[in-house]
């Protein structure tokens, strides 16, 4: 197997295409995009085939900051983030990517007990972020990402709703 480069995109057509453009109306005419953050190549990519396999459009990164850089050119859905990374941990990296895109959910995976601890830092500044203990079985994966997916719709359809009801006022 060839190297992979650090951040990759994976979604394979202009109709799935993640890139921003006017990203809240295109959002509901694509794919989910699933941004899958870990600095272990094999990890990665296989999250990013099982999901691609799942029908999502997916991405890749295999540091923290490739992870930002990325978030900051495209509209990303789900990022699961590793809580340990080789620049910057699981936690900043998630919250920077929520920083650059709204509403984007963060499942955090970790294969070590530092996650844990990492996460109740996290929980004690505010930041709630869900964590799954690798290996993540793979029907619990794809629940709990279509469970975010479906917070997010909800959300966004009482959103629209409000304003429906403000501009009728």
């Amino acid at each position: 197997m060839g190297e992979v480069p650090l951040a990759k995109r994976t979604s394979t057509s202009d109709t799935d295409s993640p890139i921003r453009e006017d990203a809240m109306t295109k959002r509901s005419k694509r794919k989910p995009v699933v941004l899958v953050v870990d600095d272990d190549f094999s990890v990665a990519q296989t999250l990013a085939w099982l999901f691609q396999q799942a029908a999502y459009a997916c991405a890749m990164a295999h540091t923290g900051r490739d992870a930002i850089d990325l978030a900051s050119q495209m509209t990303i859905d789900v990022a699961l983030v590793d809580a340990v990374l080789p620049d910057i941990d699981g936690l900043e990296t998630a919250a920077a990517i929520c920083r650059k895109i709204a509403g984007c959910k963060i499942l955090l995976m970790s294969g070590d007990p530092e996650g844990v601890r990492m996460l109740e830092v996290a929980n004690q500044q505010g930041m709630h972020f869900d964590l799954l203990a690798k290996p993540i079985p793979l029907p619990e994966l794809l629940e709990k990402v279509s469970s975010l997916l479906s917070q997010e719709s909800e959300t966004r359809a009482k959103g629209l709703a409000l304003a429906a009801k403000r501009k009728a006022s």
